[in-house]
């Protein structure tokens, strides 16, 4: 819904739930029966929702993204691109992100929902993230084709999924970080903790997002 900020294109607390895969799915279910418990047992329950856009940032599993693409340039392997990478995401540090869920936890009203957004220019294509990753790694953003690979798009793959966050922006919440000085500090934590994460190699196919058709 248009919401308050006048964007069709970006969804509100108050939108239904229309889950277009099992993976939001079982995310809206959950949500249900969270809600389902409130119904039941009173609204004086001490539950809140949350619902961020994309995490990102240091310790984050390689099965992610951005973690995954840092492994692999690290590697030297190609990065793969699910349906040419055209998909849209837009990332949230995982700082601006904590911060959103403490205020919350302090300050938000028991029984409601509150979107986390990320700032604007945070919003990118896979195949942008990628391209913004090539520098860290003495890449040629022009001899990028080089370094991709484009496979098989997921069965059901959401083109993008922007929120309104006006609801936590009342309470006081706004994202900090931009998306290239998150993207700078991730890549520098990884490279000095190459050792954090160990068995990620399952975990770096460029398969494992889903069952195959």
């Amino acid at each position: 819904g248009a919401g308050r900020g006048g964007d069709p294109s970006r969804f509100a607390e108050t939108d239904p739930f229309r889950p277009g895969n099992p993976y939001s799915g079982s995310k809206a279910a959950a949500e249900c029966v969270v809600r389902g418990y409130m119904e039941s047992f009173g609204r004086q329950l001490p539950i809140v929702v949350v619902r961020p856009n994309n995490i990102y940032g240091p310790r984050q599993f390689p099965e992610k993204l951005i973690p995954k693409f840092i492994y692999r340039l690290e590697r030297k392997q190609e990065l793969p691109l699910h349906g040419g990478g055209r998909a849209r995401r837009s990332f949230l540090f995982v700082e601006d992100a904590a911060k959103a869920f403490d205020l919350v936890l302090r300050k938000g009203k028991p029984g409601e929902a509150y979107n986390i957004g990320a700032e604007p220019g945070s919003t990118k294509s896979v195949l942008e993230v990628a391209k913004a990753l090539m520098p860290y790694f003495d890449i040629d953003v022009r001899d990028a084709e080089k370094h991709l690979k484009v496979v098989a798009d997921r069965v059901k793959n959401d083109a993008s999924y922007d929120v309104h966050s006006w609801k936590i922006r009342d309470l006081g919440w706004k994202p900090l970080v931009n998306f290239q000085d998150g993207l700078r500090r991730t890549v520098e934590w990884y490279r000095q903790n190459p050792d954090h994460w160990t068995s990620v190699e399952e975990a770096l196919l460029s398969d494992n997002g889903g069952m195959k058709r």
